[in-house]
């Protein structure tokens, strides 16, 4: 219990009730050593849709201006870049987390996949037993600058992102037409048109075939993730 509240006083929470936040911490394997123990797995499946939530909705709200494409983009190349498992292990999640025997600390530590699950299932924990604002406010403590100070100039690959959301809208691969653009302009020396079920989704020029399809990808984006 003592590690427990050294975890409460990280938070900065007082919990109504400890027993959500143990199975927030308990790893399935962990029913070798007790069979009637709980498992993190729902609290996991609730935080990852809190997680979401007030990540996407802080983008949202700092920048008014930007359209879906941009917002859907960032999202995703943030949350890559300011990962779930690092905010796990920015907790120190290692010395809370049960498991069973199948699983050495060694390895518990050196996977990102269990830090990130179990910062998820505590998410999802904070939520019923302290409920939306605050688990809000913890998150936004941990990323809310780091949203604020994005830097747009970064790469983005606006290609893959096209992808995943076409596939993820049960849509085929979108198709790119890259070659000379026939202008004398080096900076839209070439140029690409992307395309799905022959239909045009996007334009876009630069100095070589790599950068004329990213922002193909980039004005399509900006289309269809409307």
């Amino acid at each position: 219990m003592s590690k427990l509240n050294s975890l409460f006083r990280t938070l900065n929470i007082t919990p109504h009730n400890r027993e959500l936040f143990e199975e927030a911490l308990t790893h399935s394997s962990y029913k070798t050593k007790e069979k009637e123990a709980k498992d993190y797995e729902r609290l996991e499946f609730l935080g990852d849709a809190i997680l979401n939530m007030v990540i996407s909705s802080a983008i949202y709200k700092a920048y008014p201006n930007k359209k879906q494409g941009e917002l859907t983009n960032m999202r995703k190349n943030f949350v890559r870049s300011h990962s779930v498992s690092s905010l796990g292990r920015e907790l120190g999640l290692e010395k809370y987390i049960k498991t069973g025997k199948s699983i050495t600390p060694h390895e518990l530590y050196n996977n990102d996949k269990y830090f990130e699950d179990v910062f998820e299932a505590l998410i999802g924990a904070m939520y019923l037993d302290q409920g939306f604002k605050v688990t809000e406010d913890f998150i936004l403590r941990l990323v809310g600058e780091a949203i604020k100070n994005y830097d747009f100039t970064q790469i983005f690959d606006f290609i893959s992102t096209l992808q995943e959301f076409m596939q993820a809208d049960k849509r085929g691969l979108p198709q790119y037409e890259t070659g000379p653009s026939g202008l004398d302009n080096k900076e839209a020396a070439f140029v690409s048109i992307v395309t799905y079920d022959g239909i045009v989704l996007g334009k876009g020029y630069g100095v070589n075939n790599k950068e004329a399809e990213q922002k193909a990808a980039q004005d399509a984006l900006e289309k269809v993730a409307r």
